[in-house]
């Protein structure tokens, strides 16, 4: 699988494409019930506008997010294409892990 993305530009509309389903993938668990609260609020008003209005905000965050997630990664790409970032970032997941665990074991 990784030799067949590695084959796609992500700069075209295909690589493009991908990666918006990859998201969808990846968000649809998380999403849904947000979404389906912001549904369920907007659907117990009588006002249409104000229904538009959470909704329209609710699409406002959920972009702000994906656009700072674009941004950022390519900002931070020459920064991460260093070995020691990434043995630096494993450090500092593996002892979170370890922190969260004796947390949970502590409690």
């Amino acid at each position: 699988a990784d030799d067949q993305l590695d084959r796609i530009d992500r700069s075209g509309l295909q690589g493009q494409f991908l990666g918006g389903m990859l998201l969808g993938a990846v968000w649809s668990p998380c999403i849904g019930p947000t979404l389906g609260g912001a549904i369920s609020l907007a659907s117990q008003g009588e006002n249409l506008l104000r229904a538009g209005a959470i909704m329209a905000i609710f699409a406002l965050g959920v972009s702000t997010v994906i656009v700072a997630l674009g941004y950022g990664a390519r900002l931070l790409a020459p920064l991460f294409a260093r070995p020691r970032t990434w043995q630096a970032l494993d450090v500092i997941i593996g002892l979170t892990m370890w922190a969260i665990a004796a947390k949970l074991i502590l409690m």
